[in-house]
């Protein structure tokens, strides 16, 4: 209850203590990233798209109906190949991530997805039973922006997966047009030269 109402009231993290330096210093750097990449103004009426990663149908299903009756668009895959696929063909707002996949470690996956243009800034959090200290900073260290275990409190995680989309709207690609944004296009243009030493 304390966590939701932290949540609630507009903490983009909730940390109790004791807690583990190196964790905190990742979560403080991952929100520092983040508000780097806020967009000036604020989407107003997109609520966003969510992509959910997740084997186990009954959890799929439960994350699907409710954030999509709060307000989200949202769809799921059941795979790690078919969550890269998707990524190819459509942007995201966030994506809900499990570690244990049929096919792919949730680690592989999010290595991937950081080496790419369309989803180097997405907001990613892991969704997983493994709890362990060693798995939580090395989900971070990856590059995730949050970390939940399973059983989850949904109410919590809502929260969680609403202030990541406020934190993180300014994103790489226009959603409509799936351009890259004048922000990528300086930063790509700004390489080349220093590459080519124009």
């Amino acid at each position: 209850s304390d966590k939701i109402t932290g949540l609630e009231l507009g903490a983009d993290d909730y940390i109790t203590k004791p807690f583990d330096l190196r964790e905190l210093k990742i979560r403080v750097r991952n929100l520092l990233q983040a508000i780097k990449q806020k967009a000036i103004k604020p989407r107003i009426s997109y609520k966003g798209r969510l992509l959910i990663v997740e084997d186990n149908i009954d959890i799929a299903t439960i994350l699907h109906t409710f954030l999509t009756e709060s307000g989200f668009q949202a769809e799921f895959v059941a795979t790690g190949r078919a969550a890269l696929e998707v990524c190819q063909q459509k942007l995201y707002d966030l994506i809900l991530l499990d570690v244990q996949l049929p096919d792919l470690e949730g680690y592989e996956i999010i290595k991937e997805l950081r080496q790419n243009v369309r989803t180097v800034h997405t907001p990613i959090v892991f969704l997983t039973h493994r709890a362990e200290q060693k798995d939580r900073l090395k989900g971070l260290e990856l590059g995730a922006d949050d970390y939940v275990t399973k059983p989850f409190d949904i109410d919590e995680l809502y929260l969680r997966v609403r202030n990541l989309i406020q934190q993180t709207t300014h994103l790489p690609l226009d959603l409509e047009t799936t351009l890259p944004s004048p922000r990528i296009v300086e930063e790509e243009l700004n390489g080349l030269q220093h590459y080519h030493g124009w």
